[in-house]
């Protein structure tokens, strides 16, 4: 699987290898034009990049768990919705 993606509703197209900040971004927009499959996919990679953090041991990163606590959210709004 490539780590390029597009968001077609939004004519935004991003990277999973993109910086939290970014991935945010992308979630955001993901979320206005209701697209769960891409939401889906930046909270898994979220997901996995606090994981493979602690599994090596490094510190926490706070602004990657507030993204990853939005994103979360994001994802609980369209399942309400739907």
């Amino acid at each position: 699987m490539t780590q390029g993606r597009y968001i077609i509703d939004a004519s935004h197209s991003f990277s999973l290898k993109d910086g939290a900040n970014d991935l945010l971004k992308s979630a955001q927009l993901a979320f206005k034009v209701k697209d769960k499959k891409i939401l889906k996919e930046i909270f898994v990679e979220m997901k996995g990049r606090q994981q493979r953090r602690s599994q090596k041991g490094k510190s926490i990163n706070p602004v990657l768990n507030n993204n990853i606590a939005a994103v979360e959210q994001y994802l609980k709004e369209i399942d309400i919705d739907d």
